[in-house]
Protein backbone atom coordinates (compact mmCIF):
# COMPACT_ATOMS: atom_id res chain seq x y z
CA UNK A 1 0.00 0.00 0.00
CA UNK A 2 1.00 3.58 -0.49
CA UNK A 3 1.13 6.03 2.37
CA UNK A 4 -1.83 8.38 2.53
CA UNK A 5 -0.52 11.89 2.02
CA UNK A 6 -3.41 13.29 4.09
CA UNK A 7 -1.76 11.61 7.07
CA UNK A 8 1.50 13.54 6.62
CA UNK A 9 2.13 16.43 9.01
CA UNK A 10 4.85 18.67 7.50
CA UNK A 11 5.34 20.59 10.76
CA UNK A 12 6.35 17.34 12.47
CA UNK A 13 7.78 15.60 9.39
CA UNK A 14 5.80 12.56 10.52
CA UNK A 15 2.70 10.61 9.57
CA UNK A 16 -0.38 10.51 11.78
CA UNK A 17 -0.66 6.80 12.52
CA UNK A 18 -4.41 6.76 13.18
CA UNK A 19 -5.16 7.94 9.63
CA UNK A 20 -2.76 5.42 8.11
CA UNK A 21 -4.18 2.57 10.18
CA UNK A 22 -7.78 3.40 9.20
CA UNK A 23 -6.81 3.53 5.53
CA UNK A 24 -5.00 0.20 5.84
CA UNK A 25 -7.93 -1.49 7.58
CA UNK A 26 -10.38 -0.23 4.96
CA UNK A 27 -8.25 -1.47 2.06
CA UNK A 28 -6.77 -4.75 3.30
CA UNK A 29 -9.90 -6.86 2.89
CA UNK A 30 -11.44 -9.14 5.50
CA UNK A 31 -8.24 -10.83 6.63
CA UNK A 32 -6.08 -9.70 9.50
CA UNK A 33 -3.13 -7.61 8.37
CA UNK A 34 0.14 -6.15 9.61
CA UNK A 35 1.52 -3.24 7.57
CA UNK A 36 5.22 -2.43 7.97
CA UNK A 37 6.09 1.13 6.91
CA UNK A 38 9.40 2.94 6.66
CA UNK A 39 8.18 6.39 7.73
CA UNK A 40 8.09 8.00 11.17
CA UNK A 41 4.67 7.93 12.87
CA UNK A 42 3.00 9.63 15.82
CA UNK A 43 -0.36 9.58 17.54
CA UNK A 44 -2.08 11.70 20.14
CA UNK A 45 0.38 13.47 22.40
CA UNK A 46 3.26 11.06 21.71
CA UNK A 47 6.44 12.26 19.99
CA UNK A 48 6.64 9.02 18.00
CA UNK A 49 5.39 5.45 18.04
CA UNK A 50 6.82 2.15 16.88
CA UNK A 51 3.38 0.82 16.03
CA UNK A 52 -0.37 1.03 16.37
CA UNK A 53 -3.14 -1.56 16.36
CA UNK A 54 -6.89 -1.92 16.28
CA UNK A 55 -8.42 -4.88 18.12
CA UNK A 56 -9.53 -7.58 15.71
CA UNK A 57 -8.82 -5.45 12.65
CA UNK A 58 -5.13 -4.88 11.93
CA UNK A 59 -1.88 -3.21 12.92
CA UNK A 60 1.09 -1.23 11.67
CA UNK A 61 4.76 -1.08 12.59
CA UNK A 62 7.11 1.75 11.64
CA UNK A 63 10.71 0.70 11.08
CA UNK A 64 11.88 4.32 10.88
CA UNK A 65 13.49 4.26 14.36
CA UNK A 66 14.13 0.52 14.55
CA UNK A 67 17.68 -0.67 13.91
CA UNK A 68 17.42 -4.46 13.69
CA UNK A 69 15.31 -7.28 12.31
CA UNK A 70 14.98 -8.68 15.84
CA UNK A 71 13.36 -5.44 16.99
CA UNK A 72 11.03 -5.36 13.97
CA UNK A 73 9.91 -8.87 14.95
CA UNK A 74 9.35 -7.79 18.57
CA UNK A 75 7.29 -4.77 17.62
CA UNK A 76 5.30 -6.79 15.08
CA UNK A 77 4.56 -9.38 17.75
CA UNK A 78 3.59 -6.62 20.19
CA UNK A 79 1.12 -5.06 17.74
CA UNK A 80 -0.36 -8.44 16.77
CA UNK A 81 -0.87 -9.03 20.50
CA UNK A 82 -3.00 -5.88 20.60
CA UNK A 83 -5.00 -7.07 17.58
CA UNK A 84 -5.67 -10.30 19.47
CA UNK A 85 -6.92 -8.37 22.50
CA UNK A 86 -3.85 -8.07 24.74
CA UNK A 87 -3.12 -4.81 26.51
CA UNK A 88 0.18 -3.53 27.79
CA UNK A 89 1.81 -5.73 30.41
CA UNK A 90 4.05 -4.85 33.37
CA UNK A 91 5.81 -8.24 33.35
CA UNK A 92 8.93 -9.18 31.41
CA UNK A 93 6.90 -9.56 28.25
CA UNK A 94 6.78 -8.45 24.61
CA UNK A 95 3.54 -6.64 25.50
CA UNK A 96 5.41 -4.23 27.78
CA UNK A 97 5.01 -0.59 26.70
CA UNK A 98 8.12 0.93 25.10
CA UNK A 99 8.63 4.68 25.26
CA UNK A 100 12.12 4.60 23.75
CA UNK A 101 14.37 2.49 21.56
CA UNK A 102 16.25 1.43 24.69
CA UNK A 103 13.05 0.17 26.35
CA UNK A 104 12.02 -1.67 23.18
CA UNK A 105 15.38 -3.44 23.10
CA UNK A 106 15.14 -4.42 26.78
CA UNK A 107 11.84 -6.30 26.51
CA UNK A 108 11.81 -9.92 25.32
CA UNK A 109 10.41 -11.09 22.01
CA UNK A 110 7.85 -13.40 23.64
CA UNK A 111 4.74 -13.31 25.79
CA UNK A 112 4.83 -13.85 29.55
CA UNK A 113 2.76 -16.70 31.01
CA UNK A 114 -0.03 -14.31 32.07
CA UNK A 115 -0.46 -12.96 28.52
CA UNK A 116 -0.25 -16.46 27.03
CA UNK A 117 -3.06 -17.46 29.36
CA UNK A 118 -5.21 -14.55 28.22
CA UNK A 119 -4.92 -15.75 24.60
CA UNK A 120 -6.05 -19.25 25.53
Amino acid sequence: MRLVEDAYNPERDQYYADTLLEEFIQNKGDDFGLWVVHKDMYTGNMNFIFGIASYGRGAMVSIFRIDSLKLIEKEGTHEVGHVLGLGHCMNYCVMRFSNSLYEAKQKPGYLCEKCKGKLK
